[in-house]
């Protein structure tokens, strides 16, 4: 699958997939792809509007504040509730990440961060 392709690419620093129907599945292996130094430049990720839902936002979110070096996590129109948002801020927080990593987090469908959104 993609992800798996793009893993060759070491120097990436700016990885937009907006719009690419992610799920929380593809969240999850992108995030572990990320938390294994598969892109230890990646300095951007956006992953707006991929029907992630918490498990998977989570997840991305802690990758992310582990990388030396990251500005900016574009995570928005995604299924993120408000406690999910929180805990993302927490943990932006928690790892001194400066307040412009996190994009805005404003348009999410709370209503659709279940169990039964995620694909994998």
């Amino acid at each position: 699958d993609f992800l798996h392709r793009i893993s060759a690419l070491k120097n990436l620093e700016i990885l937009n997939m907006e719009e690419n129907t992610l799920r929380t599945g593809g969240a999850k292996t992108l995030a572990a792809f990320i938390a294994n130094g598969t892109f230890p430049k990646l300095k951007v990720l956006n992953v707006k509007d991929n029907m992630i839902s918490s498990a998977g936002a989570l997840e991305i979110s802690k990758a992310v504040c582990k990388l030396r070096g990251f500005e900016r996590l574009e995570m928005d129109f995604n299924y993120l509730s408000e406690w999910v948002i929180a805990e993302i801020e927490k943990i932006f927080a928690d790892a001194k990440m400066p307040d412009s990593c996190l994009g805005e987090l404003d348009f999410n469908d709370p209503e659709m961060d279940e169990d039964d959104v995620d694909d994998g």
